[in-house]
């Protein structure tokens, strides 16, 4: 495990989840898919309410994105990490 982690850049402990949950599923289209990723995973859609308002706020403060989480937290109540917020950005190319 420890070999195919180092290989494939992936925590070892997800790729005994993989495999205990492969070996769990019954069918072959249960096993298929515990290949897909999860829904939910990257930029989290309570930030969509807010998509008009980001290049905005993106202009003003390109360089410090702690001042646009602070904004999102006191203005709009969203709660998001910066990494969830790059993503968001990369994902609607803004």
């Amino acid at each position: 495990m420890k070999e195919v982690s180092r290989l494939t850049d992936i925590k070892w402990l997800r790729i005994v989840e993989f495999f205990n949950a492969w070996e769990n599923a019954e069918t072959l289209s249960e096993k298929q898919k515990t290949l897909y990723i999860k829904e939910g995973r990257g930029a989290k859609v309570k930030l969509d309410p807010v998509k008009e308002i980001l290049p905005g706020l993106i202009k003003e403060n390109s360089r410090n994105l702690k001042v646009i989480l602070s904004i999102l937290s006191e203005k709009h109540q969203i709660n998001v990490s910066k990494v969830t917020l790059q993503n968001f950005l990369k994902e609607t190319n803004l």
